[in-house]
């Protein structure tokens, strides 16, 4: 299939179409509500809705499979060296008190965005610190309503937080490997650029 491409012998993960999206949403999953930044709370949320309603949108086609061990460190600073601003952040909770960041990307100069100093917070306190199950979407883009024929949006779905560093947000979490302890690391890391769109990269030092 042409769209799909060899990252290592045991696995083939589809990548996005090589046209530029139209629009990039990022969802992050918590099941904390403790985890959200100061900031991010403070911005007023949609009232209590089954979960995904107004984050999800219409199912559309997955372009990379659900990947365990995934860090999105990289995520932000990729959309702005390619030209995308941040144009919305919001959050909601569902009935059963689960979590859903969501942060909107689009063309544009990212150092003009209002949301710098939100997307920080997140930055440093959520995705820096913690490694995920991940999947990529290709979906319609839409204005207002109306689809719009030969654009489409990508969506990263993170979710099933799994720290990579300790409270102190600095001394990594070790795991014994062998005889030896070592700092727990990401097998891959969520990428952007102009080329391959969205994909994910295997971690230099994974085994």
């Amino acid at each position: 299939m042409e769209n799909q491409v060899l990252l290592t012998h045991e696995e083939r993960l589809m990548i996005a179409p090589p046209k530029r999206p139209s629009a990039v949403v990022l969802k992050i999953r918590l099941s904390d509500e403790g985890m959200i930044p100061s900031s991010v709370r403070a911005i007023p949320r949609k009232a209590d809705v089954p979960f995904g309603f107004g984050l999800k949108p219409k199912p559309g086609k997955m372009v990379v499979e659900r990947t365990m061990n995934v860090l999105a460190a990289n995520i932000m600073f990729d959309l702005a060296m390619g030209d995308f601003m941040i144009s919305q952040v919001s959050w909601e909770k569902s009935k059963d008190r689960k979590f859903a960041i969501r942060i909107d990307f689009i063309p544009g100069d990212s150092a003009t965005s209002k949301w710098l100093g939100v997307a920080g917070e997140i930055l440093g306190n959520i995705l820096m610190r913690n490694m995920w199950s991940c999947q990529i979407f290709q979906n319609p883009f839409y204005r207002g309503k109306e689809e719009v024929k030969g654009e489409y949006a990508l969506s990263v779905n993170l979710c099933g937080r799994t720290p990579v560093v300790g409270s102190d947000g600095f001394d990594p979490i070790m795991i014994w490997k062998g005889d030896e302890k070592v700092p727990l690391r990401a097998e891959k890391h969520v990428r952007y650029n102009a080329e391959k769109g969205l994909y994910l990269e295997k971690d230099r030092l994974a085994s």
